[in-house]
């Protein structure tokens, strides 16, 4: 956990110094997921179907098997946990809600990963310290068999209109209504759905769409807290990584706008059809739309568009950036490229957005946890990762339309094999200071 106030701006951080760090234990399995509400830090533990939540206090060395609280899943094997997000009030009262993945959790005992998502008051969390699942505000179970709603959650703006906070989620491995195996499921839970209190099912929800291509796994990243087209509503951007296109896996991002009526896509609920803008990777095997995020990099109020590529030029990487101009709107074509360093790296595969370096405009923060950082690539320092910051510019003019990793403001990197930087990282202002902090996930132990 590293305070964003302490960065050194421009500079180079060791990912292992820091504020706090938090150690778990090989019998829970190397996955986490990781995310932020203001004094609590909470870590989903999908090997056992829990998320800790801990408040930091003096920050130091702490033990995940220590009696920290948190939340505990429904079943044994749910995999709860697997992914975290954080809602901007779902329940009205005034704090950031918590949105959890539980996507191999069985529709019922004859069921099989059709998964599921939970939503949770984030002041009952922070002040109850240990819950369980039936505390939720809400559940909404999937409908598809091996489908895994929950795999990616997302906490969004106001989508359909009614001013209230919605929640988007995906199983990205469903079947597609029309028999498209692993096109990729996206449901929207409106706050009106939520606030039903009550156990639903996708099936009962009014909006939800697929993906098109055989195995374009529609949904493997989501982001809607942004209005991409400043109409004042949130809009949902979709990130379909194995979609072929013109190719093989060049990858898709979806964009769906918000409204007070939601695109359908037609009979067959076809994401292709609903989203008002479609942008397609343009090299085979660069996996677009691995990771998507929607910052406002250079302070003008107007999101642009960020999706990582992590297979661009042997998985070197690349991550593409769409402006959004004050008369034209978004751009149909990407304006900027971050080039990644080295094949192999995977620069891009996770993205996340905050005010890191305190100058008011949000920063681009891209892991790339295959990275090495040693010249000879030796095998000491194999995997070791790396996290890069990119300082959003006081105008776009000031960024060339290709950068490179040279270009980012503060690193986090370690020379030290397997470590993985990169490979989960969250961002949110801790400790009320009005810069955004950092959170970090890192691999330890190479058989865990």
């Amino acid at each position: 956990m590293h305070d964003g106030a302490g960065l050194p701006v421009p500079g180079q951080r060791d990912p292992l110094q820091s504020y706090a760090t938090l150690t778990g234990t090989s019998e829970q399995g190397p996955d986490r997921s990781l995310a932020l509400l203001p004094g609590l830090l909470l870590v989903g533990i999908p090997g056992s179907d829990a998320v800790a939540a801990l408040t930091l206090d003096g920050g130091g060395t702490l033990s995940i098997d220590q009696d920290v609280g948190g939340v505990i899943g429904e079943t044994a094997g749910d995999r709860f946990g697997d992914a975290l997000a954080i809602a901007p009030d779902v329940d009205g009262d005034g704090v950031p809600d918590l949105v959890v993945g539980a996507p191999t959790r069985p529709v019922d005992e004859t069921g099989l990963d059709e998964g599921a998502l939970y939503v949770f008051s984030g002041d009952r969390v922070r002040q109850d310290r240990r819950l369980d699942a039936a505390a939720a505000l809400s559940r909404v179970a999937g409908s598809r068999a091996g489908g895994r709603l929950g795999a990616p959650v997302a906490g969004c703006g106001d989508v359909d209109g009614d001013g209230l906070t919605d929640v988007l989620s995906a199983a990205p491995r469903a079947t597609a209504d029309d028999g498209t195996a692993l096109a990729g499921q996206v449901v929207l839970v409106s706050a009106a759905e939520l606030a039903l209190g009550e156990a639903l099912g996708v099936d009962d929800l009014d909006h939800q769409w697929f993906g098109s291509d055989l195995g374009e796994r529609a949904g493997s990243s989501l982001s809607c807290g942004a209005d991409l087209d400043r109409d004042g509503l949130a809009d949902l951007v979709v990130g379909a990584p194995f979609a072929d296109g013109a190719g093989e896996a060049r990858g898709r991002v979806y964009v769906v706008h918000g409204a007070t009526t939601l695109p359908t896509g037609g009979d067959q609920r076809r994401l292709a059809d609903a989203a008002t803008l479609t942008l397609d990777g343009t090299e085979d095997e660069a996996w677009l739309g691995w990771s998507v995020a929607t910052p406002d990099l250079d302070g003008d109020g107007r999101a642009e568009l960020a999706a990582g590529a992590p297979g661009v030029d042997a998985q070197t990487g690349r991550v593409l950036v769409w402006q959004n101009d004050a008369r034209l709107g978004l751009s149909t074509t990407a304006s900027h490229r971050i080039r990644g360093a080295r094949a192999g790296d995977a620069f891009g595969r996770n993205l996340a957005i905050g005010d890191v370096t305190g100058d008011g405009r949000a920063d681009l923060l891209v892991g790339a946890p295959r990275f090495n950082p040693t010249e000879s690539q030796t095998l000491d320092a194999y995997e070791s990762g790396v996290v890069y910051v990119f300082a959003g510019p006081d105008d776009f003019a000031d960024w060339d339309g290709l950068l490179y990793v040279s270009d980012a403001e503060v690193s986090f990197v370690r020379a030290q094999a397997y470590l993985r930087t990169g490979r989960g990282l969250a961002v949110g202002d801790f400790d009320g200071d009005d810069v955004a902090d950092v959170a970090l996930l890192h691999r330890i132990d190479p058989g865990g």
